[in-house]
């Protein structure tokens, strides 16, 4: 719908859909009462353009999108306001150089809705897309905490306290990542000081009390951040000893983590051609926090891993989301993060750019056994790439950034990776497994996918160092086992062995000889075990999913050519056999009906 004159509304109803009201007239526009949009363009380029009135509101419905023509002219006097609720956010889509945005001091609101069902609180990862407010700004939409010394001096309706562990809102300080202050200033987290203010591209963790939010939103409210936006100084502090030096803060993991947020009213694409510049020293990743999943996940160069259940479009960071990224060098970096325009997603699905590759790789996700499909898990992704080291490569292998929850990881070079890219294997690669349980106990399982590609060309063996046994994933996508002290939980017990001919430590290897099983699947009370090549003493075990050894049987100096009947007093599912001989291991899947 094009409009060539005045807008003058109350507060219902509103034009909505899919189409759009395109702001066009060649003279003054002007916008008075309460104006509700879902999609608008901005097509005035007149000396006076499109005013909003000083009594006057112009609101973007939630999953609406204001766009800015080129040259196209607003005046804002009155009041901007991007909606949000359960459904969505409205969002300002890439402003044009040439867009011209009167006064330089207009107020812009942006509404984001909170996600939650019950409780007393959460913490957050919040920023702002205004500029221009301290921390008075978020008062009028949820209770807000201060020391007294700190941000709670800055009045308004901000509580101020004393005793520091009452603080709601924190920002990270990386170079204090080795101190603790008090009971709640510690491994970085620092409360704002009294002249800090809420900065476009900082993020801070913060508590919200849903007694207080009976809306389920905040709003951030400033002057608009527009065209290319250089994040807060970037820092790496290489420390020593802990201070006070009793305090176990893991000093070294903890270096690099710099905490920002999207600084744009619109959701941003990680992966945006031309939509970044990054630093060489930065790890190419960004980690957010997963309510679902109760910790940290990464999204780095196409690939998510980390707490389960993923988000449906990993790469896309929403407005107003906090996240974490990592320095992997020494310095201080004031200038070189950037993000632009070009890096806004404002389609209402968001969507997911990444191109889909066929490459090497495998992702293994830990989870209890017998979750629902939505519960909490955690992934690593191990991946092959022939320009990539076994060690760590900056722009190829992401830490973990531990949460509260059991996670597996790839220990490397003496830290643990969430995505880990290795050289292409050329004989056998042995790739130890990092499980993490957090005191948990009880009985767990290790699903593996994504791995087509390497298992067309590689055999691919998990090994329970506990158990002493091998599951060829060739053959099975799972693995289950239980927990039920520290031995059991070792972070060493598990290891993945890959390779044309696999070997490891103990002589493990896909050997050269012809062994059949038949009939398979079996539906009779045994079944056969035809080989040719076995020389020595021949050891044939079967052993369920488990890795549980059920049958035993052994054979000295076999016949070159050998068929061997074994009863089968199995119940229906599938099965391993594992046959040894002088010259090694070799694993085939049995299925019982």
């Amino acid at each position: 719908l094009n409009v060539r004159g005045d807008l003058t509304g109350n507060s219902y109803p509103y034009f909505g859909g899919n189409g759009k009201v395109v702001l066009s007239g060649t003279g003054l526009q002007t916008i008075s009462g309460t104006v509700r949009l879902t999609n608008v363009d901005f097509a005035n380029t007149s000396a006076s353009g499109v005013v909003i009135s000083p009594t006057g509101t112009l609101k973007i419905e939630p999953k609406g999108v204001a766009t800015f023509n080129a040259n196209s002219r607003l005046t804002n006097n009155g009041n901007f306001v991007l909606g949000s609720d359960a459904t969505g956010t409205a969002s300002i889509a890439q402003i044009p150089t040439t867009a011209v945005i009167n006064p330089a001091g207009a107020q812009f609101t942006q509404e984001r809705y909170l996600p939650y069902t019950s409780g007393v609180g959460s913490w957050y990862f919040l920023g702002s897309p205004m500029g221009g407010k301290n921390f008075t700004d978020w008062v009028d939409n949820f209770k807000v905490v201060g020391l007294s010394s700190g941000f709670g001096s800055q009045g308004g309706d901000i509580i101020s306290s004393v005793e520091p562990e009452r603080s709601t809102i924190f920002k990270y300080v990386e170079a204090t990542h080795n101190t603790r202050v008090d009971t709640a200033q510690k491994i970085g987290w620092t409360i704002p000081g009294a002249a800090d203010q809420i900065l476009p591209g900082s993020g801070y963790r913060t508590f919200v009390t849903f007694a207080s939010n009976a809306s389920h939103k905040f709003d951030s409210k400033g002057t608009l951040t527009r065209n290319d936006v250089t994040f807060p100084t970037l820092t790496r502090t290489e420390l020593g000893a802990c201070v006070p030096s009793s305090f176990p803060c893991n000093e070294v993991s903890n270096r690099g983590w710099n905490l920002l947020a999207n600084p744009y009213p619109s959701d941003i694409n990680w992966d945006a051609v031309g939509g970044w510049t990054k630093p060489g020293q930065l790890s190419d990743a960004w980690y957010r926090w997963n309510a679902t999943g109760n910790g940290y996940g990464v999204y780095g160069t196409g690939l998510y891993a980390g707490a389960t259940p993923a988000p449906s479009n990993p790469n896309i960071i929403p407005s107003g989301q906090g996240f974490f990224v990592k320095l992997s060098q020494a310095g201080t970096y004031t200038s070189n993060l950037v993000v632009k325009e070009t890096a806004k997603i404002t389609s209402a699905a968001g969507q997911f750019l990444r191109t889909n590759v066929s490459q090497q790789m495998i992702r293994i996700h830990m989870g209890k056994a017998n979750a629902a499909a939505n519960d909490y898990g955690y992934d690593a992704v191990i991946r092959f790439n022939e320009n990539a080291t076994d060690g760590i490569d900056q722009s190829q292998d992401f830490v973990t950034l531990a949460g509260s929850g059991f996670q597996i990881s790839v220990p490397v070079e003496g830290q643990d990776m969430s995505i880990s890219t290795f050289s292409p294997v050329v004989d056998t690669k042995i790739i130890p497994l990092a499980t993490r349980y957090q005191n948990t106990t009880g009985e767990f399982v290790l699903k593996f996918s994504e791995m087509d590609e390497l298992i067309s060309s590689y055999q691919v063996l998990l090994r329970d160092n506990y158990l002493g046994t091998i599951v060829s994933l060739n053959e099975f996508d799972q693995y289950t086992y239980t927990v039920t002290d520290a031995v059991t939980a070792s972070s060493g017990r598990f290891e993945l062995l890959i390779g044309t001919t696999v070997t490891g430590g103990s002589g493990i290897k896909a050997a050269t000889p012809t062994i059949v099983l038949y009939p398979n699947p079996v539906t009779k009370s045994s079944f056969h075990l035809a080989s040719s090549g076995l020389s020595g003493k021949v050891t044939i075990e079967v052993m369920d999913i488990l890795g549980r050894k059920l049958i035993q049987r052994e054979i000295e100096n076999p016949a070159s050519v050998q068929d061997i009947e074994i009863e089968s007093p199995l119940t229906s599912g599938k099965y391993l056999v594992k046959i040894t001989d002088a010259n090694g291991v070799n694993i085939k899947s049995l299925m019982v009906k």
